[in-house]
């Protein structure tokens, strides 16, 4: 007898120890058989990214032109035929993503989407922007036979510095101790999430790199001293909401779900002065280096209405993938500007300068 209620004590603590932990497998929902319908939300995003890299382009050639035509007054023929293909391949982009169903956010359908949302969770753009570009789209994700709708509500910057999700600003560096010119990186890019870091497109130029070409009798191992550097930077953020209702129900079903950032920008430097040796003598540079770079860090979830269909059916877990942290490094492996970059609850937070 007493050995028949042993094994039932056992077979009672096995249960209080195993049934927790079976009860939350059951209940929570895997990215396991969950598919979008369609490729649409993955064209839509790819096509938005190489825009984003455009524009960016686009707004350091303007730059460029505006700086030589305050020295020079004079207009690069070459720039400006580059700046009229980028708009028509950035137009083609906004063409393509219309086609797709990508659609500006007008005030009028912001206050229709107001009446109906009241106060609440559902998708509700803010009016009065003039700094900050929204956009909207929808795609369809499927898990065991149901349909999932996912609105995207995504804000972007119109012009640098213009709103919170832009920042822009100048920071010189100098350096007197010798370095090595191409095992010294002039200036280097990092993105973190949390404390991962995000793959991307950084920038990661060394002295040499920035400097040979001005330069004829300048190697790789030349040493460089004294070293006065000034670096334009700027940050802009694309963020995105996703909202997510099953496929027919109204958008007042809907839930935010999902919210992530990818951050881009780009660097511009001037290298005012420097000291290098040639030989054994020790010569001053008087000319002015220039150049410029731009850069991208996506997280991976950026976008995927996997994840907002996951967090849907799953509340509390995780619902964010935001770029925390961006890093510049200038010379010597000197960090010349930390950024914290800001997170968003809700797209009303998302505010003009």
């Amino acid at each position: 007898m007493n050995s028949i209620k042993q094994y039932v004590s056992l077979l009672l603590v096995l249960l209080l120890v195993i049934s927790p932990i079976s009860v939350i497998h059951a209940n929570e929902v895997s990215q396991e058989d969950l598919y979008p319908a369609d490729s649409r939300e993955e064209t839509i995003n790819n096509l938005m990214s190489e825009r984003t890299i455009l524009q960016t382009k686009l707004s350091i050639v303007q730059k460029s032109i505006e700086d030589s035509s305050i020295d020079t007054n004079i207009t690069d023929v070459k720039k400006v035929k580059e700046i009229k293909e980028l708009i028509t391949k950035i137009q083609k982009i906004n063409d393509n993503l219309f086609d797709l169903g990508v659609r500006e956010v007008t005030s009028e359908e912001l206050a229709r989407k107001a009446e109906i949302a009241g106060i609440g969770p559902m998708a509700v753009v803010p009016t009065g922007y003039t700094n900050v570009h929204w956009e909207t789209y929808r795609a369809i994700w499927v898990k065991d036979s149901v349909r999932y709708e996912v609105q995207h509500i995504v804000a972007s910057p119109k012009g640098t510095g213009s709103s919170s999700i832009s920042q822009s600003g100048t920071t010189v560096q100098t350096t007197n101790g010798g370095v090595r010119a191409a095992a010294t990186g002039l200036i280097v890019t990092s993105a973190k999430e949390g404390a991962s870091l995000i793959p991307g497109v950084d920038i990661a130029i060394t002295l040499y790199d920035a400097i040979k070409q001005a330069i004829t009798d300048f190697s790789s191992t030349t040493e460089v001293t004294n070293i006065t550097s000034s670096f334009n930077w700027d940050y802009n953020m694309n963020v995105d909401f996703m909202y997510v209702k099953k496929e027919g129900q109204s958008d007042t079903s809907q839930y935010l779900s999902f919210k992530s950032s990818e951050v881009f920008g780009a660097v511009s430097w001037s290298i005012r002065n420097f000291s290098y040796k040639k030989g054994t003598n020790i010569v001053t540079a008087t000319n002015f280096i220039t150049g410029s770079r731009q850069y991208k860090n996506t997280p991976s979830r950026h976008k995927n209405g996997s994840n907002a269909v996951t967090a849907y059916l799953n509340p509390g877990s995780s619902n964010s993938a935001f770029v925390t942290k961006l890093d510049f490094t200038g010379v010597d492996g000197k960090v010349f500007k930390s950024v914290t970059l800001p997170l968003f609850s809700f797209p009303s937070q998302i505010q003009d300068r």
